[in-house]
Parts: structure tokens; sequence; C-alpha cells
């Protein structure tokens, strides 16, 4: 239509019935076809003129919904098949090396940090949250103790109590001004050296070095859109990360939930080494400057 051509901003060169005249007029190495799958009879006469021609056919599927970024082609007998496998085998490689190294050189940290806790407050030195990993399965998510024991008690008097501290929660899970936070706690969470341990769950294969935030149960929900499954579903489709997108986004500055929910959405369709190691450069640096913790 019309109003789809002006909102493209492209010239309309004819129609798709004189695409033979118009590649044999021209000079033309690439085309592109865009249209619907289920249209496979008009693709493939379009793509028998482009061949007999000469151009080179690059077909776009209308498959966004499963995020072909990490699709692998194969083929059984004269079927062509994709193949979908988020979690590649580099990244689990790049994950043990990577979390082996880094417990290695902070076991004697490790040992003090243990220490420190058991001085300050009492209760175990380690804290385990039950969070969700691939196939929205919940794993218990290693921290150091940076809270009282009896923090989910005191929070829901906290919130029954103050409304407004209510409505800070529920907008992102957090509280700025957390009294439940121990004093030694505070330093952790600054520092976010309570975070450590999570290596053990690298190791493990629960989490990965980088990847989307790890979340409860009750967050899934802010991962479907549009009343469908297709956010959530990628979501559970990787290993949660020690770090990702929000860490180097100023981490918990971000006060907008929906906003980081996009941003771990971001990192399912686009995670390579690249990214991986440029995530992981900017953590340490957000990490030295204390940028966004609480």
């Amino acid at each position: 239509t019309q109003e789809k051509l002006d909102q493209l901003n492209k010239p309309l060169l004819g129609e798709i019935s004189r695409i033979e005249d118009y590649l044999r007029t021209h000079d033309i190495d690439y085309v592109y076809i865009a249209l619907p799958m289920r249209a496979e009879k008009k693709i493939f006469k379009i793509l028998r003129k482009c061949r007999d021609l000469g151009a080179q056919i690059f077909l776009v599927p209308d498959l966004y919904i499963f995020g072909l970024h990490h699709a692998e082609i194969q083929s059984l007998g004269e079927m062509l098949i994709l193949s979908f496998n988020p979690d590649s085998a580099w990244k689990r490689g790049f994950d043990v090396i990577f979390s082996s190294l880094v417990l290695l050189a902070t076991a004697p940290l490790l040992l003090v940090i243990a220490l420190l806790i058991k001085l300050d407050s009492p209760g175990p030195v380690f804290y385990r949250h039950k969070r969700i990993t691939t196939s929205g399965r919940e794993f218990d998510c290693l921290k150091f103790r940076s809270m009282v024991v009896d923090a989910e008690s005191r929070l829901a008097d906290l919130l029954d109590s103050d409304p407004e501290l209510r409505k800070e929660w529920e907008r992102s899970y957090k509280l700025k001004n957390d009294p439940r936070v121990t004093r030694f706690g505070r330093f952790l969470r600054r520092t976010s050296l309570d975070e450590l341990p999570q290596f053990f769950n690298v190791l493990k294969g629960e989490m990965s070095v980088v990847g989307a935030r790890p979340i409860v149960g009750r967050e899934l929900n802010a991962y479907y859109k549009d009343d469908d499954e297709e956010s959530a579903g990628r979501y559970c489709s990787m290993k949660p990360g020690i770090t990702g997108p929000w860490q180097v986004m100023m981490r918990t500055d971000m006060e907008n939930y929906h906003e980081r929910v996009e941003l771990d959405d971001w990192y399912v369709l686009n995670y390579s080494l690249w990214n991986d190691l440029k995530i992981i450069a900017r953590t340490v640096q957000c990490v030295f400057t204390g940028k966004g913790a609480y």
C-alpha cells in the first residue's frame, strides 16, 4: 500500500512480475527477498529468475519470534533444518576457565570475607536464594550474606507499614536504603564482593559469567509481552549471569524495571564473545567506581 511505501521511504521500482526485466536492464548484484514464507511459489519463481541471471540471493525469513541470531543451518536428507542451541560450547568453556581463575585468585579473600561476616552479625556465611535458570528450573544462587537473618519477615513488616517503600519495591524489587543490610553487608554490596560465590554456580553449570539477571519465579511474569511467552521463553533459553548489560548501564540506577527486562532480552538475542568481554571490562570499571551499587 502507499502508506507502507511512505513509511519505508523507499522508491517502488515495479511489480514483482517484472523483476526479470529489471534485472536484465540494470546491473544488479544482490537481491533480498522479504516475502512471507507462505508465498513459497512466488519466492521460488523469484529465486529461479535471479539465479538464472547471476544475482546473489538473500532470503529474509519471517521467523522473528524464534530469534535466529544464533541458529545453525543443518540438513536432514533434502530438508533444511534450523538448529537452536543458545548456550554455545565456547560460552561454557569460557565460563569454566574464567570462573576457575577468579576463584583461585580470590581464595584468600573469600576466607577473609567469610570470617568478617561471622564477626559482623549472627547467621550463616552464605545466603541461598532461589533463582530461575534454563527451562524455567529453580536453583540455589549463592551470595555472601549481606542482610540480617530474618530479612524476609522484616521486609514484609516494612512494606506493610510504609506505602512509599512498597511502591519503591514494586517498581524495581529493591530498596535504596534497605535497613535489613548489615554494616559489612553494605561494603560487600558496594564492591559487589557479595557475588563472588556465584562463580561456584557457574562451575556447576547453573549460571554464566555474563548473561541476563538472575530472577525469582514471580519476576518471570515481567518477561511476558503482549500476553505471549516470546520474551519469557527467550529468557529461559539461557543461563543467568553474574554480570550482564544491566551491570554496565549504571547497574541499579535503572529504576524502570521494564528497561532492565528489555536489556536482558537484548542480551539473549545479541550475545557474543566480544560482547561478553566488553561487559566484563565495563563491570570491573563499575565495581571500582561504585556506580549504581546499593
